[in-house]
């Protein structure tokens, strides 16, 4: 009998500012939501990619040069309910998520990268293999996104394949 090797898969992510990692894990600990997940691997996942057998390094090299010709500006989450085992907002606070993750979609598609459409509803995963029947309104956890970054997942572990800033193109003008 040989084991099966632990699988490791590649995702397209966006984590939470250390600042917001903590008042998450705070609300993890009130609602008694524990399961050894390391918050450092708290996130928000914008697309899977698959396994790391299909990314050999050439492709990684393709992705990353396709990722760094990829603009966008920064913008704004917000979560204010816990659903289950999971962080979730709703409506307007996630509209530039959906936005940015469909100007995304695009630019790989025309780049030649075709991910299978899914729905996306956008949520931290608080635990994973425990139920839960947890329904709270909390105060809102939100926060500027200014990157993404890919990470393959496997072992426990999130490893870091790359990083790509968010930048501003359109100054913030006063108003007066």
């Amino acid at each position: 009998f040989h084991a099966m090797p632990p699988s490791r898969d590649f995702y397209l992510m966006i984590k939470p500012p250390p600042s917001e990692l903590s008042e998450i894990t705070r609300h993890k600990q009130v609602l008694g939501i524990e399961d050894g997940y390391d918050p450092a691997r708290l996130h928000i996942t914008v697309d899977p990619l698959g396994s790391e057998k299909e990314w050999p390094d050439p492709r990684i090299d393709w992705l990353n040069a396709i990722l760094t010709r990829f603009l966008a500006d920064p913008f704004y989450i917000e979560f204010d309910r816990i659903e289950e085992n999971t962080l979730r907002g709703g409506g307007e606070a996630l509209r530039a998520m959906r936005a940015f993750r469909r100007s995304l979609i695009r630019h790989l598609a025309r780049s030649g990268l075709i991910l299978p459409t899914r729905r996306f509803n956008p949520h931290v995963t608080l635990a994973y293999g425990q139920d839960s029947d947890h329904r709270v309104t909390i105060d809102p956890i939100g926060w500027t996104v200014d990157e993404i970054i890919l990470i393959r997942s496997g072992d426990g572990r999130h490893v870091p394949f790359g990083r790509w800033s968010l930048i501003q193109r359109q100054p913030n003008l006063p108003l007066f």
